[in-house]
C-alpha cells in the first residue's frame, strides 16, 4: 500500500516531503483503546477513605472507564486529589440492571473539594451544586439500568459531572459532605 509518494522530486503534501524532514511513514498497525477496569466489589464500599471495600482511585488511571457490577455489593469508590485534566467514567455492567437495593457511590477526595453539573435521570435534571462532594447512583430510588453512566473531569479544583444519564427517574443524589 503507498501512503505517500513523490513525483519527479515532488511530494503530495509539501509537509510529507523530505525537504520537510519526514524520511519514513508507518501505518498504523491497531487503534489505541480505552483502559477499561472492571469492577465487582466483594463487600458494601462506602466512599469512606478508610474503608476497605471502597476502589482508592489512582492519578495513573486518568482516563480510565470503570465497568462496574452492583449486583451483589453497593461499589464505593474515592477520587485522588484534583489535578487539571484527570478524568474518569463509570458505566453500570450488564449484571446490574434492575438491581434495586445495592448504589454506586463516588465522593472527592474530602469536604472543600466539590463534585459538581448537571445530571439526567429519567427525563429529570439534577443539580450537583457547589457543596457536593459524593454523587450516587441511588437504586432505592429506583432499579438501575445497565449503562448507567457518568463522567468526571478536574480542573485542579474541583470535579466536573459529564454524560451522567440514567435510565431512572431520580437515581443520582448527591450529599454535602465526603465519606
Amino acid at each position: 500500500t503507498v501512503i505517500a509518494d513523490d513525483h519527479g522530486g515532488v511530494s503530495c503534501s509539501q509537509y510529507i516531503s523530505t525537504s520537510a524532514g519526514v524520511t519514513t511513514i508507518t501505518k498504523a498497525t491497531a487503534a489505541a483503546l480505552r483502559n477499561v477496569i472492571a469492577v465487582t466489589p466483594s463487600g458494601d464500599g462506602t466512599g469512606g477513605a478508610s474503608d476497605a471495600n471502597t476502589y482508592q482511585i489512582a492519578t495513573g488511571e486518568s482516563g480510565a472507564t470503570f465497568v462496574v457490577n452492583i449486583a451483589t455489593n453497593t461499589a464505593g469508590f474515592r477520587l485522588p486529589a484534583p489535578v487539571a485534566g484527570l478524568n474518569y467514567k463509570f458505566i453500570l455492567a450488564h449484571a446490574s440492571d434492575a438491581e434495586a437495593t445495592k448504589d454506586l457511590i463516588l465522593s472527592s477526595s474530602g469536604n472543600a473539594v466539590n463534585i459538581l453539573g448537571a445530571a439526567n435521570d429519567g427525563g429529570g435534571v439534577h443539580d450537583h451544586d457547589e457543596d457536593t462532594s459524593v454523587v450516587s447512583l441511588d437504586t432505592s430510588d429506583g432499579a438501575a439500568g445497565a449503562g448507567d453512566r457518568f463522567g468526571v473531569i478536574s480542573d485542579g479544583t474541583h470535579w466536573y459531572l459529564e454524560d451522567a444519564m440514567a435510565l431512572t427517574a431520580g437515581a443520582f443524589n448527591s450529599a454535602d459532605n465526603a465519606i
